[in-house]
């Protein structure tokens, strides 16, 4: 990006990220990830001036480092409205999880209930899903971390029908048994009330 004086000139440039760079590098349950999943900040998401020497730059680092071009890619846009897109991106400020940050780039985790949300849903809706093991190791790191943030067990309805921004259906009582035996096994203990 340093090499791109239109994108100086607005930086520092925020994303916010969910998914595998969320488990790396904040819950530290998972060594690795196959991509970076990102939303760009409201302000340039359908600005092409922005997007494209982003994208580019993004191309390069990708390629420099020896992996597929879209290896970080926002491809979780698709998901997200814009009316949702501007919310997400407050809570995230609010929550101020930086997960890195650079000279002209900060990536801050996405609201950590919407990333439940959505890992919960994909777990209910796609059973046969690739990703289900990482799905799960994934609720049951953002289960630790909510669970130890309110000191003790959660509310499992509230967390079952949380939705922030997400139009599957939400999960049902297998799933979330599924979920709580996982996370008991893990920590010897109840995530849910």
């Amino acid at each position: 990006m340093g090499q791109d004086d239109w994108l100086i000139a607005f930086a520092p440039i925020t994303l916010i990220s969910t998914g595998g760079f969320l488990a790396t590098n904040f819950f530290h349950n998972r060594e690795s990830t196959g991509d970076i999943d990102y939303l760009l900040e409201p302000q340039w998401a359908h600005d092409n001036d922005i997007k494209k020497p982003l994208r580019d730059a993004m191309t390069r680092a990708a390629r420099h480092l020896g992996f597929i071009d879209d290896w970080l890619n926002d491809e979780v846009a698709f998901f997200v409205p814009d009316n949702h897109r501007e919310l997400l991106f407050e809570k995230a400020e609010e929550q101020n999880i930086v997960l890195w940050e650079g000279a002209y780039l900060r990536v801050l985790a996405v609201p950590l209930e919407w990333a439940l949300e959505r890992k919960l849903r994909r777990i209910h809706n796609s059973r046969r899903h690739i990703k289900r093991g990482s799905d799960i190791s994934d609720v049951v790191a953002m289960l630790k971390h909510l669970r130890t943030q309110a000191g003790g067990p959660l509310n499992r309805e509230y967390v079952r029908t949380m939705s922030i921004c997400s139009f599957e259906m939400p999960p049902d009582k297998h799933t979330m048994n599924e979920i709580a035996a996982a996370y008991r096994d893990k920590y010897n203990e109840e995530a849910f009330l």
